[in-house]
């Protein structure tokens, strides 16, 4: 697993402004490129050499996309022609396929804290050499200007 906190928080946001038309539509490129991202971790497993990155991002692709359509297809089997018992099998036999990667749990915790930082410690903290006091000084002098023109 590939954690950036940068990353995760920046995520965390883009996704809060979005609603939730947007939302679902992040939601469903998210499932596609994790499936694309074990189609790549399979090929480069498989010691496979390519000519280009455009070839193997063709034949991710169409691993990816054939991946996908076997997935319909479980799936309308699953939802359709089974009944609980046989799923709960599929299931089971699933999970210990995988050594319990079906069964297997991440808990990740987010702590979303939101405050308003004073201006200069702002500054400061994003302009580590920068006069920022200075810097606001010239702002408030801009401001004044600006209205009384």
């Amino acid at each position: 697993m590939n954690l950036d906190p940068k990353k995760i928080k920046e995520l965390i946001t883009l996704y809060s402004e979005l609603d939730d038309e947007y939302q679902e539509e992040l939601f469903s490129k998210a499932k596609v490129l994790a499936i694309k991202q074990t189609q790549k971790n399979q090929i480069l497993k498989s010691k496979e050499k390519f000519k280009t990155k455009k070839d193997l991002d063709k034949k991710i692709d169409e691993k990816t996309s054939r991946r996908l359509e076997e997935v319909k297809e479980m799936l309308y089997i699953y939802d359709s022609k089974m009944n609980d018992s046989q799923r709960a099998e599929i299931v089971a036999l699933l999970d210990k396929l995988t050594d319990g990667g079906l069964t297997e749990k991440t808990d990740i915790e987010i702590t979303i804290n939101h405050k308003n930082v004073d201006l200069i410690e702002y500054l400061e903290e994003q302009f580590p050499d920068v006069n920022v006091k200075e810097a606001n000084k010239n702002a408030n002098r801009l401001l004044k200007e600006f209205y009384n023109n």
